[in-house]
């Protein structure tokens, strides 16, 4: 039989250790709560500062360039052939861009001006079984609807990444991330659009 000293320590000992595992458990949830805290801040600041670096390339890799085109179609100093190879070069010296199409409202079709590795790309990259691609084909994939250009118009600022312009191509595996820049109404007329 236990002694009453033995009883009494076994006692002390399991009240001693019941608040030492209610702290001890709180302990472990307070930190575990910290460490999401602490990855989600980090996390955040990741993503916050991928963004900025995307928005930053977007505006000095790849909208600068497409300004500067822009002027230059919108330049009444150049004529129809001056321009049509200045975005043939523009096409060709910009190796992130695949096309440019200049669309004029109530005129069709669009000019579209195509790098040609891409189309190649696109042309070439087939699955199991499948017909080579003609580039018509490939420059359909890369056309822009007037409803495509009014949609991204409509929804944003032209120095900010547009939403929901990011197209995943399975045919080439890349994304490609769609770029309208609306044209001085004088150049052409009538509303138009420089999209790349």
């Amino acid at each position: 039989l236990m002694s009453l000293r033995t009883k009494l320590i076994a006692f002390s000992i399991i009240l001693a250790l019941i608040p030492v595992v209610i702290v001890g458990t709180g302990m472990i949830r307070i930190t575990k709560d910290e460490l999401k805290l602490s990855a989600n801040e980090t996390l955040a600041t990741v993503a916050n500062q991928i963004s900025l670096d995307i928005e930053d390339f977007y505006r000095h890799i790849w909208l600068a360039p497409l300004q500067l085109i822009r002027k230059a179609v919108e330049s009444k100093n150049l004529g129809v052939n001056e321009k049509l190879s200045l975005l043939t070069e523009g096409v060709k010296s910009i190796s992130d861009l695949a096309a440019i199409q200049i669309s004029v409202k109530g005129m069709s079709p669009p000019l579209l001006v195509t790098q040609k590795e891409f189309l190649e790309k696109l042309a070439l990259n087939l699955t199991p079984g499948e017909q080579p691609r003609s580039f018509s084909d490939v420059e359909k994939i890369l056309k822009l609807e007037p409803g495509q250009i009014k949609a991204m118009q409509d929804q944003d600022a032209p120095t900010h990444l547009p939403r929901n312009a990011w197209t995943y191509l399975p045919e080439a595996d890349v994304w490609l991330l769609t770029v309208v820049l609306p044209l001085s109404e004088k150049t052409f007329g009538r509303p138009a659009t420089l999209s790349a």
